[in-house]
């Protein structure tokens, strides 16, 4: 857990932010945004104290440690006050936040089981030392992550062997990806953050090349390939735990939307 900037800093903000409505996940889950807190959160997100922004934290939507029972604090402000980090506030003028449908499993028991019912883990989003959000997918897949906040720490993705990455593009069929989330020593160790996103990053490449011959169904401006978005286009914000064994990648063009 670390904190982003001296205490002294006053970062300004936006009057009237709503988590609801200006972070990350509210511009990628859209409708859905509020069932995916639900799932997180186990209550309303409407009924907790989110707090914006933190010491240290500038553009951080958080609850404090002990606001839900069930979650660790993940940051601390720069008093060294734990903190839940929920989303991050979008800066709009970068580029677009690819939307995305939240990815729930189809039956309901187990939606039951694997939402519902299981414990999800916060977001993690993929913060540079500087303050600044997000990796290329180049970088990510190459591995090129020291400068991210906590790369060499283990990663917390609830404890299981793999996960998958599950990836909702406008106008694409689902796609996923399974990977190890365990390293290849005898103690068989939960991989570090840099290697987690070496992982985002390597899928995020297999994604944009299986789809790049695919002919989007509608969404024309979210085309994936030649004289479209690409590899070089996106930045990775960071990554939502959706169901027990899956995660979706936090993705956001680096310009605006070609429309």
């Amino acid at each position: 857990m670390q904190s982003l900037v001296p205490h002294t800093f006053q970062p300004s903000h936006p009057t009237g932010v709503d988590i609801l409505r200006d972070g990350f996940l509210a511009h990628m889950f859209g409708v859905f945004t509020e069932l995916f807190f639900q799932s997180l959160l186990k209550t309303s997100i409407r009924s907790l104290p989110v707090q914006f922004p933190l010491q240290g934290w500038p553009s951080a939507f958080a609850l404090s440690q002990g606001a839900v029972t069930t979650l660790q604090a993940n940051v601390v402000d720069a008093y060294q006050y734990p903190y839940l980090l929920l989303d991050l506030l979008v800066n709009t003028a970068i580029g677009p936040v690819v939307p995305q449908t939240l990815w729930v499993p189809r039956s309901s028991r187990d939606l039951a089981q694997y939402v519902l019912e299981a414990t999800l883990e916060l977001p993690i989003f993929f913060v540079r030392n500087d303050g600044g959000i997000g990796i290329t997918v180049a970088d990510a897949s190459a591995g090129n992550s020291a400068s991210l906040l906590g790369s060499t720490r283990a990663v917390n993705v609830g404890g299981r062997t793999s996960v998958h990455l599950r990836i909702q593009w406008p106008g694409y069929k689902e796609w996923r990806r399974q990977f190890q989330t365990r390293d290849e020593t005898a103690a068989r160790s939960v991989i570090t953050l840099d290697r987690f996103i070496r992982h985002v990053g390597r899928s995020l490449d297999r994604f944009l090349e299986a789809m790049s011959s695919e002919i989007p169904d509608g969404f024309p401006q979210w085309r994936i390939g030649p004289n479209a978005i690409g590899r070089h286009d996106i930045t990775i914000v960071g990554v939502a735990h959706v169901s027990s064994g899956s995660w979706m990648p936090i993705l956001q063009l680096n310009h605006p939307l070609v429309v």
